[in-house]
């Protein structure tokens, strides 16, 4: 029993999860997965634990499929990495054993991938969705302090001057 190929989907924030065999859905581990941008942990800048608020929303099957934003959590994190899940030369999978088993009596475990050999995924599905605006807050007139809510992690650089993208009607 192992993975045999994986894609990780940042556009609708699933992952997709390929095995040898079919796997027993209720022993699937979420946690059990790691992301890193390299094949070997020890050179690799990012990397990411998924945690368990987020779940498979597949039934018993060979496919798995991951949802990260069932909990916001994994898929927050995932948007805010610089490489991993926008590049698919940076984007790494290990597993542990108990990510998985099947039907077997007594079952057998998903074959674990090592943090030093991990695999890289098969495909990348880039964030094509642009951030919406939804709620902003303007603290007081004064400190010209406004606050902007988007409905997904942006990257915001230091010292930004955003001056010139806001037009006041």
């Amino acid at each position: 029993l192992f993975l045999d190929t994986f894609v990780l989907d940042m556009d609708r924030g699933y992952l997709y999860l390929n095995f040898s065999e079919f796997i027993d859905v209720s022993s699937f581990n979420v946690s059990a997965i790691t992301f890193q941008d390299r094949s070997d942990s020890n050179s690799a800048s990012e990397s990411y634990k998924l945690s368990d608020k987020s779940f498979v929303i597949t039934p018993d099957s060979q496919d798995i499929i991951v949802d990260l934003k069932s909990g916001n959590d994994d898929y927050d994190a995932l948007s805010k990495l610089y490489y991993i899940g926008k590049y698919k030369s940076k984007t790494y999978i290990y597993i542990t054993l108990y990510l998985a088993s099947d039907f077997a009596n007594p079952p057998n475990y998903v074959t674990p991938i090592s943090r030093h050999n991990a695999k890289e995924a098969t495909d990348i599905i880039s964030d094509s969705k642009a951030p919406e605006l939804t709620a902003f807050h303007l603290d007081n007139i004064q400190t010209k302090n406004l606050s902007l809510y988007l409905d997904e992690p942006v990257f915001v650089f230091e010292n930004m001057d955003i001056s010139n993208c806001i037009q006041i009607l």
